[in-house]
């Protein structure tokens, strides 16, 4: 956390230079008049690692596509690129951008390292770490075989937890900075709760979607799925305190590949959802219509 903490700072005070430096004066040159195209480019270069797409991507990959932005950049501008002064106004430019990119991203892999560090501490037991879509691919391909082969039901469960249903009373700007971490968090300790109650043979990982897990439970029929899906948010629920739906598919009734089970699934989850939040406005208004207060106030 510290860490994080200063590649922040410094990331910051590099940036408040760089944008100010249009104010420094060098000799009987004048001001250092960087183009617009630079400062620009240096923008995308210090958000470009913080993006979620390239969080966990390498420098080498950066590098070419921020050299060249800038490249592009000051060509299309209509300031000379060399002679005299303007050479070392280029090379200033790219010297600015590169640093910018490499500060940037020191403080993105702080942020992963942070994460990586809570998924740790999370799984401080026994619990199954939690994989993502990518890399349960292997194993979901062959339980999906091997119950094709066997002829054997094999069913996929979708749980979305409701972050709605957190007891959480933060300020709304910390809310919106946290939300991510919530959502991460929540999802782990999701994770942990099911791996103490799941077989060995059951795959779980994380969705594509945020707060959702998916679960492959092999040798597991449609009427058991739904058995399995809400002992589960039972548990969820008992031991966190949230709210979770779910919805299934089995294989082959109602699909015989893994991503059409996967959407069937999705599917039920969402008609879910929807018969809950109905019922949940319903009694909402049952409840109004039955306090006396409002009652009064109607009439």
């Amino acid at each position: 956390m510290t860490a994080l903490h200063w590649r922040v700072v410094l990331l910051l005070v590099w940036l408040t230079f760089v944008f100010n430096i249009g104010r420094i004066y060098i000799d009987n040159a004048g001001k250092v008049n960087l183009t617009s195209a630079t400062y620009v480019v240096t923008l995308a270069a210090a958000l470009l690692p913080l993006m979620p797409f390239f969080l966990k991507r390498s420098l080498l990959l950066l590098v070419p596509i921020i050299s060249v932005a800038y490249v592009a950049g000051i060509l299309l501008s209509s300031t000379p690129v060399f002679g005299g002064i303007y050479t070392y106004l280029t090379l200033a430019g790219a010297f600015l951008v590169l640093l910018t990119l490499f500060l940037s991203y020191l403080v993105g892999q702080a942020i992963e390292e942070f994460r990586d560090a809570v998924e740790r501490i999370t799984f401080s037991d026994d619990s199954r770490p939690l994989r993502n879509k990518k890399e349960a691919q292997e194993l979901v391909d062959i339980e999906m075989s091997r119950s094709r082969r066997a002829e054997r039901p094999l069913s996929v469960m979708i749980f979305q937890a409701d972050i709605s249903s957190l007891n959480v009373a933060m300020h709304r700007l910390v809310q919106e900075v946290q939300r991510s971490m919530i959502q991460r968090y929540v999802l782990t300790m999701m994770a942990k709760v099911l791996s103490h109650s799941l077989r060995r043979t059951d795959i779980i990982f994380e969705d594509s979607k945020p707060s959702r897990l998916v679960l492959l439970a092999p040798e597991v029929s449609e009427a058991e799925a739904t058995k399995v899906a809400q002992r589960i948010q039972r548990l969820v629920q008992e031991r966190l305190g949230i709210a979770v739906n779910f919805g299934s598919a089995a294989f082959p009734k109602q699909a015989v590949t893994f991503e059409v089970l996967l959407q069937a699934a999705e599917q039920h989850l969402n008609s879910q959802t929807t018969v809950a939040q109905t019922t949940a406005n319903f009694e909402g208004e049952v409840l109004e219509l039955k306090d006396p207060s409002n009652a009064t106030l109607r009439s």
